[in-house]
């Protein structure tokens, strides 16, 4: 076997130099984390510098552990589930319980640590990211205002702040902030929409409402639960408050196709009971049930639409109407 050759990391200055780059650029590139940092987009990618932020902007985006990013990756179900579990040990890491049981802390030493995590700014008092000081050692005063300004704009899109602009009003707040992230949301089955397309041409049609929501229309409406779930409805008809939950019979594990004591394999290696499937699935539609302007729940399950789509698509109609 031939000697392996000496290879230099992308780490190093001389790597850059090599590759052409000045020795100031390739110091920066050296130092940067890429790919998703400013240099990487700038001196790499040759990027102005307004897109150079938006690209840092979508790369974090779609490395963050969102809900949003979750339901892509493991469907709405699986990923609800993961979302929550990781927000639930995120906040528990940040207690203080946990400071205290794992480091020893007292409460004047959580709170020290809680002060210490916000910076401030030099002339707009309080920077939203403890990251300001770092932005403006790395890229000066100016990127790191505009980069602020950007982390500090998306923290006006939460549920909270469109609950205070609509001054209380769930439904007001849940309309504006579906409209938000309705871009971010992932499309369904074509069998599910083939159901629900022919349902909202016949409700057109037919009768005098409008406020029809489904991926392919609208979007999907959600709504929020005790302040903390977010489900979003497959199909909801907001003239009479009645929602269609299409129901996949591998993903619902269809009760006529498994048994409670399986276990079924989804993507990226999440397993799980059928009677964990079910019990969420139970859960998920009690809640959504509890919402004040929510009047009834039908479940359509896949293969019972395949068997017979003319006598599926009349049941929902007169469900819906």
């Amino acid at each position: 076997m031939g000697a392996r050759k000496n290879t230099i990391s992308s780490r190093s200055s001389q790597y850059w130099i090599n590759k052409g780059f000045s020795d100031v650029e390739a110091d920066k590139m050296a130092k940067s984390r890429m790919p998703g940092q400013y240099e990487y987009y700038t001196i790499f990618k040759k990027m102005n510098h307004t897109d150079a932020l938006n690209a840092v902007d979508k790369w974090k985006y779609g490395r963050a552990t969102t809900l949003e990013n979750c339901i892509l990756k493991y469907g709405e179900t699986a990923g609800t589930s993961f979302f929550n579990e990781y927000r639930y040990k995120q906040a528990y890491s940040n207690s203080y319980e946990y400071k205290r049981d794992k480091y020893g802390w007292s409460i004047e030493q959580f709170n020290e640590y809680n002060k210490s995590r916000g910076v401030q700014g030099e002339s707009n008092g309080n920077y939203g990211s403890s990251y300001y000081k770092v932005w403006v050692d790395k890229y000066g005063k100016e990127t790191a205002d505009a980069m602020n300004a950007r982390s500090s704009l998306k923290k006006t899109h939460s549920y909270e702040q469109y609950l205070i602009s609509a001054n209380g009003d769930v439904e007001l707040a849940t309309e504006r902030w579906h409209n938000y992230l309705k871009n971010f949301k992932p499309g369904k089955s074509n069998v599910s929409i083939e159901l629900f397309d022919r349902l909202r041409d016949d409700i057109l049609q037919c009768t005098e409402f409008k406020k029809i929501f489904y991926a392919n229309n609208n979007q999907e409406w959600f709504v929020r639960f005790n302040n903390k779930e977010i489900y979003f409805i497959d199909f909801f008809l907001k003239d009479t408050g009645k929602v269609i939950e299409f129901y996949g019979d591998y993903w619902h594990a269809n009760p006529n196709q498994y048994d409670v004591s399986q276990t079924i394999s989804y993507p990226g290696g999440v397993n799980r009971q059928v009677s964990e499937i079910w019990n969420s699935d139970a859960e998920r539609i009690k809640n959504i049930m509890s919402v004040p302007y929510i009047r009834d729940v039908m479940i359509i399950w896949e293969s019972d639409f395949k068997r017979d789509k003319y006598a599926i698509i009349n049941k929902c109609l007169e469900f819906l109407k």
